[in-house]
């Protein structure tokens, strides 16, 4: 047996060696990315049967470029192109959101497929924004 003097008198000199087995690390927690199938839960799922021509549909395919909506949303990135290229760079979003609130303010919406639903939903407008911005560089 060990004797202990001054301050750890209170402490035993057992052979406790459970402190010894803890970990020394805290156990990190895993994180669980959840797959986002719309923007809010709010958003509402649209069938095929639903969309109207003024709808944009994001995603690729024939369908998708014949799309009327899409058809006159292309126009209006190719008609903002020129001003786009010249624009500064803080203009250039500006630009951009003009278009996304114009095929709003017509009633359209920016719709992408959700493949396991096979349903539509909106993407919001900052990622119509962003595609609009994509769209206006590629020409």
């Amino acid at each position: 047996n060990i004797q202990l003097l001054g301050p750890f008198k209170s402490l035993s000199a057992s052979t406790d060696t459970s402190f010894y087995q803890r970990p020394l690390v805290k156990p990190v927690k895993q994180k669980v990315k959840l797959k986002k199938t719309h923007v809010n839960e709010q958003a509402s799922l649209v069938s095929a049967q639903n969309i109207t021509g003024k709808d944009v549909l994001l995603g690729r395919g024939r369908a998708r470029i014949s799309h009327e909506g899409n058809c006159t949303y292309r126009k209006l990135v190719i008609d903002a192109q020129m001003e786009y290229v010249l624009a500064k760079k803080r203009c250039k979003i500006a630009i951009a959101r003009r278009i996304v609130a114009h095929i709003r303010i017509h009633d359209g919406r920016f719709l992408k497929l959700d493949e396991e639903l096979k349903l539509y939903f909106d993407v919001g407008d900052k990622k119509a924004t962003y595609k609009t911005s994509h769209a206006l560089r590629e020409g």
